[in-house]
């Protein structure tokens, strides 16, 4: 939230007209920001083919609790915006820089929430992703051939995630 707030004045300050849409900003806060993770969460189990479509009012296509929870506009500023870490204090060679502080985040919560059992399984998962990233993977075996390749240690008995490494490179 404070970096998304921050993120946003700097770019308003340096490249927006006063007519623009994003000039009509208001800082957001916790509560905007949950509402906006849930929705975003709920777009994953109603599939559409713009984001523009769950807000929609054709009937064909509506569905209208994304209205009731938050206009489409100030979803796409939040998502324009969404920052979770502060561009100056980047690191060189960092690749994960901007998302480092939710993936710590994961960490933590996972290692504090169950002890595990005896038997553990290191496995290698690829999450699909389609946009260029310079450290995307290829593997032709998989069914999602082009993804982010991602090292994950699981208890055996119960299949929880315990820990993750996301491979970023030779140097991960």
């Amino acid at each position: 939230m404070y970096e998304t707030n921050k993120f946003q004045a700097n770019v308003t300050d340096e490249y927006t007209s006063p007519l623009s849409h994003q000039a009509q900003w208001s800082p957001t806060d916790f509560q905007e920001m949950y509402l906006f993770f849930a929705t975003f969460m709920l777009m994953a189990h109603i599939k559409k083919y713009r984001i523009q479509d769950y807000w929609s009012t054709d009937h064909l296509i509506a569905t209208t609790i994304f209205g009731n929870v938050m206009p489409r506009g100030r979803f796409l500023l939040l998502l324009k915006f969404l920052h979770f870490n502060d561009n100056a204090n980047q690191s060189y060679g960092d690749r994960l820089f901007q998302i480092r502080p939710i993936v710590q985040h994961l960490k933590d919560k996972f290692r504090r929430i169950m002890v595990p059992y005896r038997n553990l399984c290191i496995d290698k998962s690829l999450m699909l992703w389609k946009v260029r990233l310079h450290f995307k993977q290829y593997i032709p075996s998989k069914r999602h051939r082009f993804g982010i390749k991602i090292f994950i240690l699981c208890d055996c008995r119960i299949g929880f995630l315990l820990d993750f490494v996301i491979y970023t490179g030779s140097g991960t």
